[in-house]
């Protein structure tokens, strides 16, 4: 349940991918590489990522680290160049927010009848006592009572309230999921350009 043993398999076939790709990487496009890392490495990285979330610091790093190397190897850059930046050019999030956006996409569709019923059965939405003139609660999730130190804390009906809660109203109300994607990237992806400071 602690998904180590899942994490270090994904490390390993990632980076035994990204090496042979490295050693042909003067022979490809760049588009061509970034086919080839999506369908090898990405492939892998984001199946189920959602799982992943209220892991240890040090479980998500190690695919941090499997991220920040395909982007080297995709725009070669060099070991010691600062990979925010890096990232930003290539419209990638940080593992942290790929989770949690991955996360917030399948509450989207369960919320919009997109996805399974077993699914959407473990959302409920919150219903204030009184009606509220603010939008901030509209689309809010009830929050489902949880224990840190349990495994019960990542299952979906708990983990799902946590980040879908926090995102904007106005993009909880998107007409569709493509506009929904749209925003939500946006969001987080500011939050990477105020991070990178001096280096945007």
């Amino acid at each position: 349940m602690t998904m180590s043993r899942h994490i270090n398999a994904i490390i390993k076939s990632g980076f035994y991918h990204l090496r042979n790709i490295a050693k042909i990487r003067n022979l490809l496009t760049l588009n061509t590489t970034k086919i080839l890392t999506h369908a090898f490495v990405f492939s892998k990285i984001d199946n189920y990522n959602s799982l992943l979330f209220g892991l240890p610091k040090q479980l998500i790093d190690k695919l941090q680290h499997l991220l920040n190397a395909a982007a080297r190897v995709i725009t070669g850059a060099k070991k010691n160049d600062h990979i925010s930046p890096i990232l930003q050019e290539l419209h990638w999030l940080p593992m942290e927010q790929r989770i949690i956006f991955k996360i917030n996409l399948i509450t989207f569709k369960c919320l919009n009848n997109q996805a399974p019923s077993y699914l959407k059965q473990l959302l409920t939405l919150y219903r204030p006592n009184r009606a509220l003139r603010s939008s901030s609660d509209k689309l809010k999730l009830m929050t489902v009572p949880y224990n840190l130190k349990s495994y019960g804390y990542r299952s979906h009906s708990v983990h799902a309230s946590i980040p879908w809660n926090s995102v904007p109203f106005n993009i909880r109300s998107a007409e569709n999921i493509t506009s929904f994607k749209s925003m939500l990237f946006l969001v987080y992806s500011c939050i990477i350009v105020r991070r990178l400071g001096h280096y945007v």
